[in-house]
């Protein structure tokens, strides 16, 4: 009885990670191409004419249904910057 518990805890602990190890995927310089088949499809896309933010929500946890915001930045089809949106302000 007590195995299936400790699969299902590891598998949870597991897939809680993804969201990080996703982000840390990703490195300045890659195109937007190598960004979706990352991190797939952005929620929004937005160009204030010299850069490109492509904004995902990203759950924190498989735990909680919270998710947080993540922005990706290009210039010239390439990542420039990455993080929470937080840290744009």
């Amino acid at each position: 009885m007590k195995k299936p518990f400790l699969l299902i805890l590891i598998s949870f602990l597991i897939i809680s990670c993804t969201t990080q190890k996703t982000l840390n995927s990703l490195n300045n310089g890659m195109d937007k191409a190598e960004v979706i088949k990352i991190l797939g499809k952005p929620e929004t896309s937005s160009s204030d004419g010299e850069f490109i933010f492509m904004k995902y929500m990203l759950k924190k946890s498989v735990l909680k249904s919270e998710k947080n915001g993540y922005f990706v930045k290009l210039k010239d089809n390439k990542v420039c910057g990455y993080g929470l949106m937080s840290d744009l302000d």
